[in-house]
């Protein structure tokens, strides 16, 4: 009942600086549309000696920016062109909490 209630989205564990502070290197990530299916995609990967553990993908229709928390197995995003997208980003979180700094890609 708790995995499909209160814990149904996924989450990052806060950062814990007394045991380790370095953060990992920002993502590279590239953004294509794929006329043909009506979608943008993201790609990014890792951009450093540091292991992550998880991706924060973000993603800015108007004003608002929207974010999922994914699994460092999946190293993509497809969203449908129509919605407006503006803006991507994506950060790479270690085990212990560290973020990166954002790598942003505008669309064109």
């Amino acid at each position: 009942l708790l995995k499909t209630t209160t814990y149904n989205v996924n989450a990052l564990i806060p950062e814990t600086p007394w045991i380790d502070s370095i953060k990992p290197d920002a993502p590279q990530m590239e953004i294509k549309k794929d006329d043909s299916k009506n979608l943008l995609v993201a790609n990014w990967k890792s951009n450093g000696q540091k292991e992550s553990f998880r991706w924060i993908f973000y993603w800015k229709i108007g004003d608002k920016w929207s974010v999922a928390v994914l699994p460092i197995g999946q190293n993509n995003a497809e969203v449908p062109t129509n919605l407006g997208i503006k803006r991507f980003a994506v950060v790479s979180v270690d085990r212990l909490g560290n973020i990166s700094e954002p790598t942003f890609k505008d669309v064109k």
